[in-house]
């Protein structure tokens, strides 16, 4: 797949043509100005593509490709059907070694460079384990495979189609008026394993996690015989073309969508306890609102009330200067820790979206290290409030690559790094204050500074 998947629709409050991209939560309509999100994000929502050839097109395609590979067989008959395919969208979180370039600084020109840019809190950090340097990466997974069972290997992917595509929402009076929906035949579980399921050439990848999509794509499936001889052609209802072929008859399965997969809907973007209007951040997975101070996260039909704290802002700095970040923080304890190497700290995982994840490790190590505590303070309304852009559980796991990362940054090897077990506490939601200062939002009491343009 390449890239987000674009929905087109109407605008429930004033009926324009919108469109927004696949898997966000909420969105603002550029004609009348409504703020709007969707329900149903941690469920399996349905789309679908119309066909853009007719039958009649579709048979003469047909009759074409008989003459070329089955030549004898007539067309007996030519049937619209929508089959589904999963789409499975997540990210892979990973720590991928990149060796040295053997004497190209000495190492005390390496040390001096290291300590300065930890001292500055970019990204740098102190001496790694061996002759390698451990990055922490993630990348986005994008992939479609069939949620039907018709056995035809032909059909394993919609490939770049659906990227290029509008998506429609499912409607399934309509398109049972212009052909046959194919009931899905794989369940949610072993498509989300499937979906999870990647190759690498080198470290496994450690945390991925992941959502479901299904799209429903148009197929012409010309039926076709030869005295008792039978077979069965696919053919793209977008593009036309030959996209399966199969010397046997098909028997459609029979069955109707199931009760777990959701249709869009969309509700007004407003906090549930004081009616004002939630931030519009496509990425964000739970909303805060400026006004009252709580954090909401989409439960079904309705956002739920994520428990949230707020840390105080440095005494002396102006509201204007700050920006607050989301962090999920928990205490993390190890056992079997190696000789002069603490075996519990506060973990502070930040959950903001970022084009750069190794920076976000490292700072979440320099606070860490520094062992600064949570100081909690009481919420005022008007800070600028960055989104959550990590749930508790995604948090979870990159804080597993974040500590592998520090043992590693401590001079352990790989293979006992690895061995090491953490005991992880139940992440808490918290919201800390940084000064914004020049291109950087800067930590107030370490002094690491964050790029801002490398926040989403």
């Amino acid at each position: 797949m390449n890239g987000p998947l674009r929905v087109s629709t109407a605008c429930p409050t004033c009926g324009a043509s919108i469109d927004f991209e696949e898997g966000t939560q909420a969105f603002r309509c550029g004609f009348c100005g409504s703020m709007l999100w969707i329900t149903g994000y941690h469920r399996t929502l349905t789309y679908s593509i119309s066909e853009r050839i007719s039958a009649e097109k579709a048979a003469a395609t047909a009759v074409g490709e008989l003459r070329a590979r089955y030549p004898g067989f007539r067309l007996a008959e030519v049937l619209l059907v929508f089959l589904p395919f999963y789409r499975f969208s997540g990210a892979a979180f990973w720590l991928d070694p990149e060796e040295e370039r053997a004497n190209e600084l000495s190492e005390e020109e390496r040390k001096t460079i290291r300590d300065a840019l930890a001292m500055a809190g970019k990204f740098g950090g102190t001496r790694e384990s061996g002759d390698q340097r451990w990055t922490l990466k993630t990348r986005r997974v994008e992939k479609t495979f069939p949620a039907f069972d018709l056995g035809i290997s032909d059909l394993y992917s919609l490939g770049v189609r659906a990227s290029v595509l509008p998506l429609s929402i499912f409607q399934p009076e309509l398109l049972t008026k212009r052909g046959r929906l194919i009931p899905v035949g794989r369940p949610e579980g072993e498509a989300l394993e499937i979906g999870r399921k990647q190759e690498s050439s080198g470290r496994a990848l450690r945390a991925m996690e992941g959502r479901l999509s299904l799209i429903y794509f148009p197929f012409y499936l010309a039926s076709c015989e030869k005295g008792e001889e039978r077979c069965t052609l696919f053919l793209d209802a977008v593009s036309g073309q030959l996209a399966s072929s199969d010397q046997r008859a098909f028997a459609l399965p029979q069955g109707a969508t199931p009760d777990s997969f959701s249709v869009i809907r969309f509700r007004p973007l407003k906090c549930p306890n004081c009616g004002w209007g939630l931030p519009v951040r496509p990425l964000d997975v739970i909303l805060a609102c400026s006004t009252c101070g709580r954090a909401w996260q989409a439960g079904g039909e309705d956002l739920l009330e994520v428990p949230a704290q707020f840390e105080s802002a440095p005494q002396g700095t102006h509201p204007k200067e700050l920006r607050y970040l989301p962090f999920w923080v928990m205490a993390a304890e190890a056992n079997d820790m190696p000789q002069g190497i603490p075996a519990n700290g506060l973990l502070r995982v930040p959950a903001v979206a970022s084009r750069n994840f190794h920076g976000i490790g490292q700072m979440a190590l320099a606070l860490m290290r520094s062992q600064v505590p949570i100081s909690p303070a009481p919420f005022e309304s008007g800070p600028c409030l960055e989104g959550c852009s990590y749930t508790k559980g995604e948090a979870q796991k990159i804080a597993g690559e974040i500590l592998l990362l520090h043992l590693l940054q401590k001079g352990l090897p790989i293979e006992k790094a690895e061995k090491v077990s953490w005991r992880l506490g139940d992440p808490a939601l918290v919201w800390s204050p940084f000064t914004a200062r020049g291109v950087d939002y800067i930590e107030p009491r370490t002094g690491f500074g964050v790029l801002k343009n490398l926040l989403l």
